[in-house]
């Protein structure tokens, strides 16, 4: 049984569900006050063209979000695959929770993101350059981290950083 598809406003949330092979959901009337929780749709886009509070994605695959206006907190993704995201706004903080192939595009207003990944592979962020902000720059979140103990101030302590690949 197919579940039903679902787009529409629930107290000070929208909910967009189970949208499968659509070309695009805009979310004209979602506000600075409401969150969106996004779920299992695949191939679709969905557009934001306001400031929301919050945006949560759970079980897509293939899916591209637009949020023009940006968001008032976070961005979180869980368990999905061939997610992309673009933040024309602010996006003060990112969340990977568990995803395969995430695509985060920033620009200006949201490159000094918060990013935090857990349990995810092939996430890649694209930001703008410094010096020519129409030639972004892409680089991939790191996968692998190295752990050690050290001492510090004296007090044997647990360091953890990403690995370094030679080139």
């Amino acid at each position: 049984l197919a579940k039903e598809r679902v787009v529409r406003k629930e107290g000070k949330m929208w909910k967009v569900a189970n949208v499968v092979k659509e070309e695009q959901v805009v979310l004209e009337d979602a506000d600075m006050k409401e969150t969106v929780h996004i779920d299992e749709c695949v191939d679709v886009m969905v557009t934001i063209p306001k400031k929301v509070n919050a945006v949560f994605i759970n079980e897509c695959k293939n899916l591209s979000l637009l949020l023009d206006g940006g968001v008032v907190s976070s961005v979180e993704v869980s368990r999905s695959t061939k997610t992309q995201l673009q933040a024309n706004g602010p996006l003060p903080s990112f969340v990977s929770d568990r995803n395969n192939e995430l695509m985060l595009y920033t620009t200006p207003p949201s490159r000094d993101v918060l990013i935090t990944s857990t349990a995810s592979s092939s996430v890649n962020v694209t930001f703008p350059s410094e010096s020519d902000p129409e030639d972004p720059i892409e680089k991939p979140i790191p996968e692998q981290f190295v752990s050690t103990i050290k001492i510090v101030d004296g007090k044997p302590t647990i360091v953890t950083e990403p690995m370094q690949h030679a080139a």
